[in-house]
């Protein structure tokens, strides 16, 4: 069974599901897809919420979504809290940054510009972790190939998630399976809106990352918190 490391499951919390209906077909589909652990990471903008503001909707949310758990006695899956941390100017600066990392850890999932990265990008990253004591990891790094090198995060040391989908596209497969076999990618995520083909591609990124998924799965429960 594996970990979606990346997934707007939370019914309202943000644009990724439009209520408890939704989120109950894609907690079904994460398991057809052999999913037994996600974590929820509803975006969390600075320039739109407070972190305190931003809790109370997560709260919110989490507190609906068990009202669909257990299923027929059984709880299907396991739910992390997290969070998508876009990276915006002041951000390294922020006060409860650290109350937007996952489950019990310092891990804090980043959101990175799609534009081209000026020096900022990288002084803020190298602020949230070596100031702030924070472990960032990269959300989909795959969607910035196409315009940044990727080297600088590696040089770092900061791991990156893949979005399953960059697994199944002709164009990116190669290029994916690289940075999971050198130990630069370590964590999968179906970053499932709605309800997508999203968990398809999970599926079918797993059957491509073979033997890989062992380690991908055993690194994304430590992250979550999961083997605490």
């Amino acid at each position: 069974m594996y970990v979606d490391m990346h997934a707007h499951i939370l019914p309202c919390a943000d644009h990724g599901s439009d209520g408890l209906e939704t989120s109950r077909r894609q907690i079904e589909m994460a398991v057809s897809a052999g999913v037994d652990t996600i974590l929820a990471t509803p975006h969390f903008y600075m320039h739109k919420d407070t972190v305190d503001e931003f809790l109370h909707r997560r709260e919110e949310s989490a507190e609906a979504l068990k009202k669909l758990l257990p299923v027929n006695g059984e709880t299907p899956v396991s739910i992390f809290m997290g969070a998508e941390v876009a990276l915006e100017v002041g951000i390294d600066e922020m006060s409860g940054i650290e109350k937007l990392c996952m489950g019990g850890t310092s891990n804090i999932l980043v959101e990175l510009p799609l534009d081209v990265w000026t020096p900022w990008v990288y002084n803020a990253l190298e602020r949230i972790k070596y100031s702030r004591g924070l472990n960032p990891i990269i959300a989909h790094a795959d969607r910035y190939i196409a315009k940044n090198s990727l080297d600088g995060l590696t040089d770092m040391g900061l791991p990156f998630q893949i979005n399953a989908s960059a697994l199944t596209g002709i164009s990116t497969k190669r290029k994916m399976l690289k940075l999971f076999g050198s130990g630069a990618a370590m964590y999968l995520g179906s970053d499932i809106h709605m309800t997508g083909r999203e968990y398809t591609d999970y599926a079918k990124a797993a059957k491509v990352l073979g033997g890989m998924m062992g380690k991908i799965t055993e690194y994304s429960r430590d992250a979550v918190g999961q083997n605490i």
